[in-house]
């Protein structure tokens, strides 16, 4: 006989129930394994095309390294540039001293040579002179010199560089010959140093040439007679 605290044997209709809920039950897992599946993967972005843009880092320029000079002028540059500058600016004063013509207002005159006399025509003497240096206008070469009659008593002769100009002076007791120009040039010193020979050489020839004049007649009249070799004495040595 059963004991009373076991339980009664299960009937056919109850195995058949569990058998159901334990089938039903196997099949919980398939449908929750199901419901967390993972989600197929995202497809692939496309390909970049070949213009795609990059954003690129900003690029600084280098400088050449020993391929260019430095803009920036050294000292040694600087200095030339002075000099050159410097030199210019002498230049251009040389070429204003040389454009003004000198004149017997603009500076004091420095006396060359002088040569006493007894007696002088003015107008004869004047002329006599004034013809002789118009003669030498183109010594050494053409128009080196220009002649001017400036008064009735006084000739000039300019220079062709304008640095500086000598007037013959006719005065009661004196021939004179005046140098006006504060910078004479050295071509100019050498070629007055020719054209006052000359001019000595002239007056010679006025006071002692010629055979048949009378002494009173003469253009002028020295007051030493050697007075015009004296003269010549204070310049430079003429050419042969």
């Amino acid at each position: 006989l059963p004991s009373n605290n076991q339980p009664p044997p299960p009937s056919s209709s109850h195995s058949a129930e569990v058998e159901a809920a334990a089938t039903t039950t196997s099949d919980q897992p398939i449908a929750v394994a199901a419901a967390v599946a993972p989600s197929p993967p995202p497809p692939p972005p496309p390909p970049l095309s070949a213009t795609a843009h990059f954003n690129k880092a900003p690029q600084t320029k280098r400088k050449p390294s020993g391929s260019r000079r430095s803009s920036q002028p050294d000292e040694h540059s600087l200095s030339l540039t002075k000099g050159q500058q410097t030199d210019n600016n002498n230049n251009n004063n040389n070429n204003e001293i040389e454009n003004q013509q000198p004149s017997r207002d603009s500076t004091t005159p420095k006396r060359v040579l002088e040569i006493p006399v007894q007696s002088l025509k003015k107008g004869g003497l004047r002329f006599a002179l004034g013809l002789h240096l118009i003669g030498q206008q183109n010594t050494p070469d053409p128009g080196s010199w220009r002649a001017n009659q400036s008064s009735d008593t006084v000739l000039d002769m300019f220079f062709r560089d304008n640095s500086a100009m000598f007037s013959v002076v006719l005065e009661e007791s004196k021939i004179v010959v005046d140098r006006y120009g504060s910078r004479p040039s050295l071509p100019y010193m050498l070629q007055e140093s020719v054209i006052l020979h000359k001019v000595l050489d002239e007056l010679k020839e006025l006071a002692f040439g010629g055979e048949g004049i009378e002494e009173e007649n003469r253009l002028v009249r020295l007051e030493e007679r050697d007075g015009i070799e004296k003269a010549r004495e204070v310049l430079p040595a003429r050419s042969a």
